[in-house]
């Protein structure tokens, strides 16, 4: 069960807990690290504007998968 506390630490059931807080959680600490050292390179990737990342993302992908992957295409929005 998740549960979220007000500031006087009143213990609420967490009835919503969609997709992400399911997994990892309400603010983990190694997940707010996680996000605060990847904020420092990229907050949002996205094709309408080209940065290096998407690249990267797509080789390091590539290289996990088996085959040999020649071409990799991201449908991001």
């Amino acid at each position: 069960m998740q549960y979220l506390y007000d500031e006087n630490g009143k213990r609420y059931l967490d009835a919503f807990a969609g997709i992400v807080t399911v997994s990892c959680g309400h603010c983990h600490p190694e997940v707010l690290d996680a996000i605060m050292e990847q904020s420092k390179l990229l907050q949002h990737a996205t094709t309408i504007y080209l940065h290096h990342a998407i690249g990267d993302f797509a080789e390091a992908l590539a290289s996990k998968m088996p085959g040999n992957l020649k071409v990799k295409i991201l449908p991001l929005p």
